[in-house]
């Protein structure tokens, strides 16, 4: 493949990506919308001129609200709890950048709160005790921090950051699902297996919800970039403090095991990213010490239950333990590997050491299936038995091997296609004997291939399909592990390619002498051609320069004999047939070098030589020719120009009848050529034969071998010219003295695709 389509192929591939990625996004709008009241009180208390009265007004109308926000105040440290008796006093009390952080909470909470009935993805309780942590560490914060943001604003910030994982579990539950465990099992960042399942992470789908919500800029961007590190942030991002502030504290949350967040990886820990926002140690203890206390709070505003600071220490400890369980787990499995790994070395270093740079596709087989033997574990045996099989371009075969038994040397499957390269490699698992019959004949099929149980395994190489592996389908062929199984057979395929590479690079030179041979001739042939070519511009030159002169001296040599006397009538006449001689070897050779176009039609053998022996009957030199034929029963009719291919065959018997002087004879025999599948007719005499020098001249124009003057040679060459136009060859086998065969083949009418409909001749 070209750079060009193999760009154009990666350019489709990432329009069709992104088409993906769009259409997840677009289901984002069949999501709630986020509640009407919390829109209104975004909308009320974005400014500092809000008016409390319509705050309040707002809060009334929600009952929910009303209760949850005399709860709050009612459990605040301002010593006004007897005030906080109304839902103004309350309002007053809070301020309204807590009622925002509240009510935003409540109702987020509300829409993807924990369900009732359990699910195998994201588990939402865990989830939304993750999400309040890292609001409250936010908001502790952002108070160390003082003014230079604003700490219910970095509540809400950090509520949100990870809200894109609902989105897109509410959209893609089963693929979210999948997300989920695969992140667990291989302790990794959600948001790389988010990318790879689903082609769109949580920080672009939370973004695309934010965008759709109205949300401040501020919350979008912390959203969206809140896994960004603050120094990798440009100074123009609006909220690129409190960004900075979402990600230390995502990172202490996680630190401390609160809830459950699917990241389990830290690029940096928590003492570096408070270092790089200013935030010194005693602010980051103090801000460790209020966490539990505060998330409490929050928690039970949101209506999540009972989460005291013990629950959440007791949740923190189980969480760290199942991460140590995960852990051990995987130095369990990579201990495990290990071995694999190390067996599977060791038959590799065997199978290379046992490779030759000279063997054979055949022996190469038997060390693949012996080799494979060893890796499934498998004694091959009648019921048992391991095989291989590599396919070569060269000879369009299967060479298979059955590893192990010695009893059963290496068999050639004959293809039941023109082109094993074109057939599309099976899959892996597929039945053996269903993989094989893509490629070979029923009846070449091994019995012990054919059993149900065997199973396929195809061997692939550079995207070429190279060979096949074949083994008992209830026996697990990755007992050394799916990476270690997946390299041995990587390796065998990388063999069979080199040594099939190697076997098709031989034929290829071997094919390239022939080619040289056949170039040779075929230069040969073109300068036959260009011989004709000239020989006819010479003769179309010859007929227009000599004809017309002719004419004039044949016309007067007619008149002078007509009235000369009886001695000089005999001169004239004599230069009038000379005359006509010159332009009959003039149009001869212009017939020659320029012959008629061939008038295909269909005909059998048996008429062309009826025709031909109807020729020699009016020519009283060859009228005692006697003619003898054998057409083969399963002959197939011919696509010729009839009288073309009867004129030659009428040429080869005048030749064979010059060739013998008493009882003139030839026989005719026509068939099938097994080889080229095409039809032979042999002419055959046992007249006076060649000499080697005369046999090499046959088809050269104008030799002859016979006396001056009774042949001009013109015979053959023309013969041969006809059979050409047919689309057949001619050639002579001779010795002196024992005769001549004149072979001629041409092509049978099925192989025509020009051939009309019609009746045999």
């Amino acid at each position: 493949m070209t750079a060009e389509p193999a760009n154009n192929l990666n350019q489709a591939a990432e329009r069709l990506h992104s088409r993906q990625v769009d259409l997840i996004l677009d289901q984002l709008e069949s999501l709630p919308t986020l509640p009407e009241v919390a829109t209104q009180l975004l909308n009320l208390t974005a400014s500092s001129s809000s008016d409390a009265q319509q705050v309040i007004s707002l809060i009334k109308a929600d009952q929910t609200l009303t209760a949850r926000i005399l709860s709050l105040a009612a459990r605040s440290d301002s010593g006004l709890r007897k005030e906080a008796r109304t839902i103004g006093k309350a309002v007053l009390m809070l301020g309204f950048e807590t009622v925002r952080s509240t009510v935003m909470s409540i109702k987020v909470f509300e829409m993807f709160g924990p369900t009732d009935t359990p699910v195998m993805g994201l588990d939402r309780r865990e989830f939304w005790k993750h999400c309040v942590a890292v609001a409250c560490c936010a908001e502790l914060l952002a108070t160390h921090l003082r003014l230079e943001t604003d700490p219910e604003e970095a509540f809400v910030c950090g509520l949100l950051h990870d809200i894109g994982k609902l989105a897109l579990e509410q959209c893609l539950p089963k693929s979210y699902t999948r997300i989920i465990e695969t992140c667990n099992s291989q302790y990794g960042n959600i948001a790389e297996y988010e990318r790879q399942i689903i082609g769109v992470d949580h920080t672009i789908a939370g973004r695309r919800l934010a965008q759709q919500w109205r949300l401040p800029s501020v919350v979008e961007n912390t959203i969206w970039l809140h896994h960004q590190p603050v120094e990798a942030i440009p100074e123009s991002v609006e909220g690129r403090k409190t960004v900075g502030i979402i990600h230390l504290a995502d990172t202490i949350v996680r630190e401390q095991r609160f809830g459950y967040s699917g990241n389990f990886t830290f690029p940096a820990d928590s003492i570096r990213l408070a270092t790089q926002l200013g935030v010194n140690a005693s602010a980051l203890a103090s801000t460790l010490d209020q966490l539990p206390g505060m998330i409490e709070q929050r928690a039970q505003t949101m209506g999540m239950g009972e989460t005291t600071s013990e629950s959440l220490f007791r949740s923190a400890l189980g969480n760290a333990n199942q991460e140590l369980g995960r852990i051990n787990q995987k130095f369990s499995r990579r201990a495990s590997q290990a071995v694999s790994q190390a067996k599977g070395l060791k038959l590799l270093t065997a199978f290379s050491a046992e490779l030759s740079a000279s063997g054979s596709l055949s022996q190469l087989a038997e060390l693949i299936a012996k080799t494979w033997a060893q890796t499934t574990g498998l004694t091959t045996g009648e019921h048992t038995a391991v095989g291989a099989y590599i396919l070569s371009r060269s000879d369009n075969i299967a060479i298979l091997a059955c590893g192990g038994d010695a009893k059963t040397p290496p068999i050639t499957l004959i293809p039941t296609r023109p082109d094993l390269q074109s057939i599309a490699a099976p899959g892996v698992g597929v039945p053996a004997a269903v993989a094989i019959t893509q490629f070979a004949a029923k009846a070449n099929i091994p019995p012990w291939i054919a059993r149900p149980t065997m199973t396929h395994r195809p061997l692939i190489c550079g995207g070429q399909w190279v060979g096949g592996l074949l083994w008992p389908a209830g026996e697990a062929a990755d007992g050394l592990g799916a990476e270690t199984t997946e390299a041995i057979a990587g390796s065998m395929a990388v063999a069979a390619a080199m040594v099939e590479t190697r076997d098709h690079g031989n034929t290829m030179t071997e094919q390239l002498a022939q080619s040289s041979q056949q170039l040779y001739a075929a230069q040969e042939s073109l300068t036959d051609a260009r011989t004709m070519a000239a020989v006819g511009e010479m003769a179309a030159g010859a007929a227009h320069e000599i004809n017309n002169p002719l004419a004039v001296i044949a016309g007067r040599a007619q008149l002078m004999a007509e009235s000369a006397d009886e001695a000089d009538r005999q001169t004239w006449t004599t230069v009038a047939s000379q005359a006509q001689r010159i332009s009959d070897i003039v149009s001869e050779l212009m017939e020659f070098a320029k012959p008629p176009e061939p008038k295909r039609r269909v005909v059998d053998a048996e008429s062309l030589i009826a025709a031909a022996e109807q020729i020699i009957r009016q020519d009283p030199k060859t009228a005692d020719l006697a003619v003898s034929f054998d057409v083969a029963a399963d002959t197939p009719n011919l696509w010729v120009d009839p009288e073309q291919i009867a004129c030659v065959l009428a040429e080869l018997m005048t030749n064979a009848r010059a060739a013998q002087d008493a009882d003139p004879q030839v026989r005719i025999e026509v068939q099938t050529d097994p080889v080229a599948g095409r039809v032979l007719i042999r002419v055959i005499d046992h007249g006076r034969g060649m000499e080697p020098e005369t046999l090499e001249k046959a088809f050269t124009p104008f030799y002859s071998d016979q006396p001056a003057g009774r042949n001009r040679g013109m015979g053959l060459p023309r013969a041969r010219r006809y059979v050409q136009l047919a689309g057949g060859k001619i050639w002579i086998n001779s010795v002196p003295s024992e005769g001549a065969t004149v072979c001629v083949m041409l092509p049978p009418a099925e192989d025509s695709a020009e051939q009309p409909p019609g009746e045999v001749l």
